[in-house]
């Protein structure tokens, strides 16, 4: 009797141990499972991060060209008003020796012919008629 106690005991233990392994190997499968789900996850995420760095690096080249465009503009912004600022500079030079000359000239031409001659009448020359007083009658 005593080998037939050992043997239920020892088969209790082989039965106790394959549910042991029968637990942990459904641990196991649900682990590789949750794994698997992760790895496809972290793959999804990755690619997800790739295209937003494309993204980034597509923007971040457009802002250099545009940088570039805008540096240019500028450049061109600044000859620009540098030219036009010598032109004002020129036109007021222009300016100022031409109301130079005017009021040399000014200054040269003859008194008298400033005066306006005035005919017999006390007409300026270029006055050809007469004027004569009229009385007008008003209603009132």
């Amino acid at each position: 009797m005593n080998w037939f106690i050992v043997n239920i005991i020892v088969t209790g233990c082989s039965t106790l141990s394959l549910v042991v392994l029968l637990i942990s190997l459904r641990k196991a499968a649900e682990t590789i499972r949750f794994g698997r789900e992760l790895s496809y996850q972290i793959k999804l995420v990755t690619l997800n991060l790739d295209q937003a760095i494309s993204l980034f690096r597509d923007e971040h080249k457009n802002f250099r060209n545009e940088s570039y465009k805008l540096d240019a503009r500028i450049k061109e912004t600044v000859c620009i008003r540098h030219d036009i600022d010598r032109s004002l500079a020129h036109i007021k030079q222009m300016h100022d020796q031409l109301q130079q000359n005017f009021n040399r000239s000014s200054g040269s031409t003859n008194i008298v012919s400033k005066i306006p001659r005035y005919d017999k009448n006390g007409f300026p020359v270029f006055v050809q008629r007469k004027i004569s007083k009229t009385v007008l009658n008003s209603g009132c």
